[in-house]
């Protein structure tokens, strides 16, 4: 059975070495994979929360309360897909009405669920299901909007970059980036480096910047 307790205001979460999930479903936090082998669920955290990775490769899950988000070592990826729990059938539905903003260099996050969260070591972004505005840092990041005209920009580092559904504007940067557009008539850039755009659906417009490369130029441009 799986514990759970009450979330005191300024709660924080650690989830220790091993690859873990924190998360925040409307007004719960919950932490999967714990150290000690444990899934505890918090509730009534509808203030700031301090969410820890520690070590691992972590997944932490965005709530609509203000968080800060820490990942440690390894590589972690921030999700804003923001879902609420319909029972204990399991089956999940997503909430979230406004697109996020996510500025990984800055550490900072806004609009949306997104809206006062502090990001600290994470390396991979998923997106809301809304329009939302990504930027990446040095490191090698992997971006992902999912639905809604997402504008994306990686930084330095070698990125993946994903629009999926909508018409989405796709940056690479410095580094060798992977672009990857999905559905919707997306624009993609690839910047300096050896690049790799793939437009998917739609009518793209692809621009490889110094040496990029057109593996699917069947769809579109």
């Amino acid at each position: 059975m799986n514990p759970s307790i009450q979330c005191p205001r300024g709660g924080k979460l650690y989830g220790g070495d091993g690859d873990d999930t924190l998360g925040t479903y409307n007004g719960y936090e919950e932490v999967r994979n714990f150290s000690f082998k444990k899934e505890v669920s918090l509730f009534n955290t509808d203030v700031r929360t301090l969410l820890d990775g520690g070590n691992g490769d972590d997944l932490f899950i965005a709530g609509d309360s203000q968080e800060t988000f820490i990942g440690g070592a390894g590589i972690d990826r921030l999700s804003y897909r923001a879902k609420t729990d319909l029972g204990r059938d399991g089956v999940l539905t997503d909430v979230s009405q406004e697109g996020v903003v996510i500025d990984l260099e800055a550490g900072t996050g806004n609009f949306g669920f997104a809206k006062g969260d502090v990001i600290s070591g994470i390396e991979n972004i998923t997106g809301s299901e809304n329009s939302d505005d990504i930027s990446g840092d040095v490191n090698s990041n992997w971006l992902t909007g999912l639905g809604g005209d997402d504008t994306i920009a990686g930084a330095a580092g070698d990125d993946i970059i994903q629009g999926d559904a909508g018409s989405d504007r796709l940056y690479g940067g410095q580094g060798q980036d992977a672009l990857s557009g999905g559905l919707g008539n997306d624009t993609l850039e690839g910047g300096s480096g050896n690049d790799n755009l793939n437009g998917g659906e739609g009518d793209d417009i692809l621009m490889g910047g110094e040496r990029g490369r057109y593996p699917h130029c069947k769809h579109g441009s």
